[in-house]
């Protein structure tokens, strides 16, 4: 049997930083909300915000790193009565007032939950929103939140995991539907159709009433669709439409369309006079087409009938009350009571094969859609339909929106993993971006860079091949190389984890001995003369371990081999079930790790080799825990007294737990944190904070998820906003920087001058600086002026800046202000 573990360590070709010259790739895809907001629209991603004058058409990004932004994970924006924008993101809320984000306000800063998924606005100007399991309004002023964990169960002593959907907003009460199947994903996607949808009914002060039952509601797996007529709730589900009246469901032809009924896949929406949208099709969908319910008389009425073989599958109402419906070539808008056609082809120059999202805005009497998947343009391109004029997003050229691990090699190509703008490309590497997937199958859980320039990657079968083997790989240009470490005429083999030191790469696995016994291995393969030595229990007294079943499960017992970490005289240390291995081919010393927590297992391991320790980070526990191979004792130290300041530990999906701590090619161990700090590695389970200098600020901002000091020279950081990197890599500072704040700004935001307060500035007061230095957001120095020493203040001309986010530099004290012209 085979068990895999996230494990991940770098190797680099230096690790020093001197000059925050740090450069910024990102991908402007991936668009899940948008609302316009005057002559801006505003296109919420999954890695920031961009920004659109549809004037101009010039486009900025803007993130956690340039705007005071919640969270870089946008799910919904709401306009307000008073021209604002509320944006819902993975941790909370911000608002956009006449162009500047903000999360100040008591809506944003009170609000009582973490994650805003979908936002909405009641009739009587209540907003509602929800997180996985809490609905939560905003009234007078002030937040409630409605826990309904306690009221979802099966009986009276059975609950199950449930996520919530969707809000309808039904008189003074909110029906909340929530899917009872168990998500294997993290964030939300309201664009999910395959749910087991129950409900819950909520007001402001708690709940109502719930349906979770096949005798309560008609329940039914599937795409559901809900409205109301006065004080009747409106359900549609794959099989019907139904009626509650309070006490009842009742199934309803109502809206039907002669022989045609309700299309499967399709919501009821709600033109400006309160009537309900929607298309119907015939038994086999060869016909669908919109159609409008008139709510006094109950008439329905058929619309676009001159077409022939329709199939118009979807009617969305925009803000301004304009109807837009979709076939696969045809956009169709309703002005007044005339229909606009647009022909995807003839009339914007584009194929059958370019689609668009159901969220079209109207901006200035124009109608703007948003290409979802294209061959003829780069997806999240804005089709303008009135001028017919295409504007690409802001960026598509690098594919992740988001990266959770990087390694680049001495030809600066890249192997990446991360949240791609294509869907299913998990894992990609340059120059053209090829997904690994489609050579292979597989899970790869061990990637690092190794001296030799490449970077190697465990974990790949080649689609051709029936079976696993143990197998390292790396690649040039499009070719995929594999080496054979071993015991590939053994049945259950893999290389669980591998280590370099040099030209010699050492790997760690085990294979299938007897009919339930494994036998660990190691294997030594010299990269130069391509030799291997491989050692098992029958030439070495490498352990072995069994495994036994209960029904579906199987259980691992005795010494299960885990982790590999070379050190400063190639010695291998096996991290085992058991302990601390000490692997030599003539003899294997072993050290019995401390008693912990039986709940607590190490996630992985990496050798820092100035301090000669193995450090260790535990799942479920509070520790870092350290093994200095001179002495051999175990030692551990609180992680909230290890000089980290956030977290390191993060959660992937597909990579179980993974913690972005790892040895370099110096054979030294840095870290990162979700705060955008980088640590080094100070001995006795202590690290000291290196200074990035972004903008004249110690740390990133936003979390790092991976580091990487590439072969190619640079410095790698992967973030949920993109991939930064830094050219210039020649010192790195150890010692610990804080960030000062003694400037005050004014007027902030500004627009044609800023004045400065800083006793930085003025030599009798300790000013030491000469120079006073602005920077934008992506680190570049915009402005140098020289301080003035006769005074603390000093005005300074800023109108020739663009609208942004800039930092003021005097001396080592660092200020952020806001220009908008």
């Amino acid at each position: 049997m085979k068990t895999f573990y996230s494990f991940l360590v770098l190797l680099i070709i230096t690790s020093q930083i001197t000059h925050s010259e740090w450069q910024y790739r990102y991908n402007g895809q991936g668009i899940k909300a948008s609302s316009p907001q005057g002559d801006l629209l505003f296109m919420g991603r999954e890695n920031g915000i961009t920004e659109l004058n549809t004037k101009t058409n010039e486009m900025q990004n803007l993130n956690t790193l340039n705007s005071d932004l919640k969270s870089n994970y946008i799910n919904s924006m709401l306009n307000l009565d008073d021209g604002s924008i509320l944006v819902g993101t993975m941790n909370g809320l911000s608002l956009i007032q006449d162009g500047i984000i903000s999360s100040d306000e008591t809506i944003c800063s009170t609000y009582p939950d973490d994650e805003v998924r979908l936002l909405y606005k009641s009739e009587q100007g209540t907003i509602w929103t929800f997180s996985s399991h809490k609905v939560n309004c905003f009234k007078n002023g002030a937040w409630k939140s409605i826990d309904i964990s306690d009221s979802v169960r099966y009986n009276d002593t059975t609950t199950y995991p449930f996520d919530i959907w969707r809000l309808f907003i039904h008189g003074e009460d909110v029906w909340v539907l929530f899917n009872d199947n168990k998500k294997t994903y993290t964030k939300f996607y309201s664009n999910t159709i395959d749910l087991q949808i129950r409900i819950a009914v909520v007001n402001e002060n708690g709940i109502v009433k719930t349906f979770q039952k096949q005798d309560e509601f008609p329940m039914k797996q599937g795409s559901y669709s809900i409205t109301d007529i006065g004080d009747e709730v409106i359900w549609k589900n794959s099989d019907s439409v139904y009626i509650y009246n309070g006490n009842e469901w009742k199934t309803t032809n109502k809206f039907n369309f002669k022989d045609y009924t309700p299309y499967w896949n399709v919501d009821f929406v709600k033109d400006t006079d309160g009537n309900i949208w929607y298309t119907v099709a015939d038994d086999v969908n060869t016909a669908i087409f919109p159609v409008n319910y008139n709510v006094k008389t109950g008439e329905v009425t058929r619309y676009l009938d001159k077409i022939v073989n329709p199939l118009i599958f979807r009617v969305k109402i925009l803000d301004d009350g304009t109807i837009v419906a979709y076939s696969y070539n045809n956009i169709y808008v309703k002005k007044n009571d005339l229909w606009e056609e647009y022909n995807v082809k003839t009339d914007l120059g584009l194929t059958n094969n370019d689609y668009f999202t159901i969220f079209p805005n109207r901006i200035n009497n124009k109608t703007y859609l948003t290409t979802t998947t294209s061959v003829t343009v780069p997806s999240s391109s804005l089709i303008c339909l009135e001028d017919k004029s295409i504007i690409k997003p802001i960026a598509y050229d690098f594919p992740f929106i988001s990266l959770t691990r990087v390694y680049i090699n001495s030809r600066g190509e890249g192997l990446y993993e991360g949240v791609s703008s294509t869907p299913g490309m998990k894992y990609q590497y340059q120059t053209a971006y090829l997904n690994l997937m489609q050579f292979s199958i597989g899970m790869i859980t061990k990637i690092k860079n190794v001296e030799d320039g490449n970077i190697y990657f465990n974990g790949m079968r080649l689609k051709q091949e029936t079976v696993d083997a143990p197998f390292i790989s790396t690649w040039e240009d499009i070719n995929i190389t594999k080496i054979d470490m071993g015991y590939s005429d053994k049945d259950v083999v893999d290389v669980k984890d591998f280590d370099s030191n040099g030209d010699i790469i050492y790997a760690l696995g085990s294979y299938l001995f007897e009919e339930d016994t494994m036998s660990v291995y190691v294997s030594i393969y010299n990269i130069k003369d391509k030799t291997l030595q491989m050692y098992d229990k029958t030439n070495s007294d490498l352990p072995d371990w069994y495994w036994t079943y209960a029904g579906m499960f199987y259980s691992q017992h005795d010494t299960v081999e885990k982790n590999i970490q070379l050190d400063n005289d190639k010695n291998a240390w096996i991290l085992t079930t058991k302990g601390l291995l000490k692997f030599k081919p003539d003899k294997t010393e072993k050290f019995p790790k401390p008693r912990m927590n039986p709940n607590v297992y190490y996630l992985n391991m990496e050798y820092d080799a100035k301090y000669n320790d193995i450090l260790f980070f535990a799942q479920n526990s509070s520790k870092l825990w350290y093994f200095n191979t001179i002495t051999t004792t175990w030692d551990s130290l609180e992680i909230a007294d290890s000089g980290i300041k956030g977290s390191i530990s993060k959660n992937f999906t597909g990579n179980g737990t993974v913690v972005s701590c790892k040895k370099l090619i110096d054979n030294r161990i840095y870290a990162s944190d979700n705060l955008g700090y980088l640590y080094k590695y100070a001995g006795q389970g202590h690290f000291q904070q290196i200074d990035l200098n972004f903008n004249g600020m110690p740390n990133l901002g936003c979390p790092i998820h991976d580091i990487c000091l590439g072969g190619d020279g640079k410095f790698y950081l992967a973030t949920d906003v993109g991939l930064f990197y830094n050219d210039n890599l020649n010192s790195v500072e150890d010692k610990e920087t804080e960030l000062k704040s003694d400037i005050s700004i004014s007027p902030n935001p500004a627009s044609d001058y800023i004045l400065i307060d800083s006793p930085s500035i003025k030599r009798d007061l300790g000013g030491v600086s000469d120079e006073i230095k602005i920077f934008n957001i992506f680190g570049e120095c915009v402005l140098n002026v020289g301080a003035n020493h006769e005074m603390t203040q000093q005005k300074i001309d800023v109108s020739a800046l663009p609208t942004g986010v800039y930092f003021v530099k005097v001396g080592k004290e660092v200020q952020k202000f806001v220009i908008i012209n």
